[in-house]
């Protein structure tokens, strides 16, 4: 398959897998962990599954702007572009832990019938502070990748001003208001929004190299 057809694909369908699918764990308030963990327990072979599905849906996000990346080789956004792959490579196994521990402490709760449960609510905390982390990695992945085509320009402007937008925002709202705040649900979709818009533009990209 044509590199930028099939990774236009990938930044589509892998956004929308993993949105889809994190509807499904999170919560009404992540801050409220006793809530929380009731809301998990509920039916935590769901939750499992959906921690599986969205954590394929962010490798395969992360897989489509690699591809991009090899397609900036020895143009001006070259060495940006690997080092924001640097970030968002790293980010996959601390999202993976995350998503993980998310599943865990869903399990742990239903079976101790007690969502006051201390080793269900240690998971859900641990869960959160991996994922605090793995998201402003991942973040700052995205802001130096939209760098990186910002001077390759090879494509237009609405891209790179989304990328580094995105990246900004997943930095900030994790580190000031908080990871359990429901405000990183607007975070999630906008990365969704901001990968599906670059996905769509790479496959009618005359530029794409």
């Amino acid at each position: 398959m044509d590199p930028r057809i099939l990774s236009g694909l990938l930044l589509i369908v892998g956004p929308i897998v993993t949105i889809t699918f994190s509807f499904l764990i999170f919560p009404e308030d992540p801050s409220n962990i006793n809530s929380t963990l009731k809301e998990l327990s509920i039916n935590p072979a769901l939750i499992g599954t959906a921690a599986i599905m969205s954590s394929f849906g962010f490798i395969l996000s992360v897989c489509g702007f690699y591809i991009i990346k090899d397609k900036m080789r020895d143009g001006l956004g070259e060495n940006y572009a690997n080092i924001s792959m640097l970030f968002l490579i790293i980010s996959i196994p601390a999202k993976l832990v995350e998503l993980g521990l998310i599943s865990v402490a869903a399990d742990t709760s239903a079976i101790s019938f007690n969502t006051a449960d201390k080793t269900a609510e240690i998971l859900w905390i641990a869960s959160q502070g991996v994922g605090t982390i793995s998201t402003i990695i991942f973040s700052i992945g995205i802001f130096i990748f939209g760098i990186g085509i910002l001077f390759q320009k090879n494509y237009t402007f609405i891209i790179p001003f989304l990328l580094i937008t995105t990246g900004i925002s997943g930095v900030l709202v994790p580190a000031t208001i908080g990871y359990d705040s429901s405000n990183m649900l607007i975070i999630y979709i906008l990365y969704s929004i901001t990968a599906i818009i670059t996905g769509i533009c790479t496959i009618f990209n005359s530029k794409y190299q």
